[in-house]
């Protein structure tokens, strides 16, 4: 796999786990979370093929992701929970493993990742436990600027634009975000409202989102909009009701 794309494809991986791994509070760094807010099944419906897929995911005895299929790749996502401060996560496509990766965790937050026979990358977070860098070395990285508990900007060395993001007043409930979201949803700390508006820089492409929520502030559909056009739409359901 390309270095860059590779790269790419991992700060994704590990930005998705860091919301399992990172609290706020030191002093309780691996609570048990709350069934109610964790996704149990994602259903797509890609408008513009006119086609259906899903995601699936499961939780181990302490509500912790241990497992995630995407059956539109069949592609199977697994952590194995060594103990409180290592996880091994890999991912494979159909029978073929395409990468293994071993995370280190320190208070909670993820402080070290690497590919097996491969790279090895740095996560640096600010003060706030905010995710703000993810770094192979000096000339490979991806960056995120906060405000008021949100991702506004995300910068990457392996292309030029700057994505900025926009943000509905819905707080955010849950902790595994639909597909639309994955890039964006897990920045060590979790995000304070669920995302309205992406604008892609100099590609001039915008994409918006519109959400159905429950009596919990849970989405139960949330629909994708790219330059005003209706793309795709997500549908929830919970581990537990």
């Amino acid at each position: 796999m390309h270095m860059k794309k590779r790269f790419s494809y991992s700060v994704v991986l590990f930005g998705l786990l860091a919301i399992f791994s990172c609290q706020n509070n030191k002093e309780d760094v691996n609570p048990i979370p709350d069934a109610r807010f964790l996704v149990k099944n994602i259903d797509v419906h890609d408008v513009e093929a006119d086609k259906n897929f899903a995601t699936e995911l499961s939780y181990d005895s302490r509500n912790r992701l241990r497992r995630m299929y995407d059956n539109r790749l069949n592609e199977l996502q697994i952590f194995d929970y060594v103990n409180d401060n290592e996880i091994i996560l890999t991912d494979s496509i159909g029978d073929e493993l395409i990468e293994e990766v071993a995370i280190t965790l320190e208070n909670g937050q993820v402080v070290a990742s690497k590919i097996k026979d491969g790279n090895g990358f740095k996560h640096i977070y600010n003060a706030d436990n905010q995710l703000i860098s993810t770094s192979l070395d000096e000339d490979n990285y991806s960056r995120y600027e906060w405000s008021d508990g949100n991702v506004i900007k995300t910068s990457y060395s392996f292309k030029p634009d700057i994505t900025e993001l926009e943000y509905t007043t819905y707080p955010h409930t849950i902790n595994v975000d639909a597909r639309h979201n994955a890039n964006y949803g897990f920045f060590g700390a979790k995000l304070k409202n669920f995302i309205s508006k992406i604008n892609y820089g100099s590609t001039g492409v915008v994409v918006t989102f519109s959400y159905d929520l429950d009596q919990l502030g849970r989405p139960t559909t949330v629909k994708e909009y790219k330059d005003g056009t209706l793309v795709a739409e997500y549908t929830y359901s919970y581990l537990q009701d």
